[in-house]
């Protein structure tokens, strides 16, 4: 029997798979979102500034998807060396599978990323990996971090850090025009999704409810 936060965890996981193939449908229809990916795609040049290029150019980088299932390796590695539990590993382990969905999916949709590029970005668009494997990395590290002993005033403030990350690593990607703008929202959408499941499965190996 599935505790309420459970059932509420597995709604909003849901919820956001539905959305996600919503926008999917739409985008392969070449629906409202189709149209209006096109629009924004158009008028992004315009607002394009050199010092918001650099930084969304260094959020790039720093947020690839090879990059953060590197930094959930190490993260794992460093737990591991302090003597910590197993938790950290299945955190690298939903990072990997993070990847390899993105990779499946990206390559059953095919779709092709904006023409007017900033930076040169290779590979197909639908969903956007950064978005994606940012709000997965981030959402469960902070699911993590809150069930530790650290502060709520510190808890609050790193979740606020976080998810100011996440809205800008997707912003970028529609700011650098490497992305449509229907990619980075089912970027989030699906690690919505994957980030409710993998905390379902984590509460049923550790046993902890927070």
């Amino acid at each position: 029997m599935l505790q309420r936060k459970d059932r509420n965890i597995l709604m909003v996981s849901a919820a956001a798979l539905l959305f996600f193939f919503v926008v999917l449908v739409s985008v392969r229809s070449e629906g409202v979102w189709f149209a209006f990916d096109q629009i924004v795609s158009t008028f992004v040049p315009y607002v394009q500034y050199a010092p918001f290029t650099f930084l969304a150019v260094v959020l790039a980088f720093v947020f690839d998807t090879q990059a953060m299932v590197a930094y959930s390796l190490l993260i794992a590695l460093f737990c591991w060396w302090r003597g910590r539990n197993v938790a950290t590993t299945f955190f690298a382990v939903v990072m990997l599978l993070n990847a390899a969905l993105l990779l499946l999916v990206k390559n059953i949709v095919g779709r092709e990323r904006p023409v007017l590029q900033v930076m040169h970005e290779t590979g197909f668009s639908f969903p956007s990996g950064h978005s994606m494997s940012a709000l997965v990395f981030f959402g469960l590290l902070l699911y993590l971090l809150w069930g530790s002993a650290m502060s709520a005033r510190k808890r609050l403030v790193l979740s606020g850090i976080a998810v100011i990350l996440v809205l800008f690593v997707g912003a970028s990607r529609i700011y650098l025009n490497v992305h449509w703008l229907s990619d980075v929202i089912a970027g989030f959408l699906l690690g919505i999704s994957l980030l409710g499941a993998s905390i379902l499965v984590l509460r049923r190996i550790t046993g902890k409810v927070f």
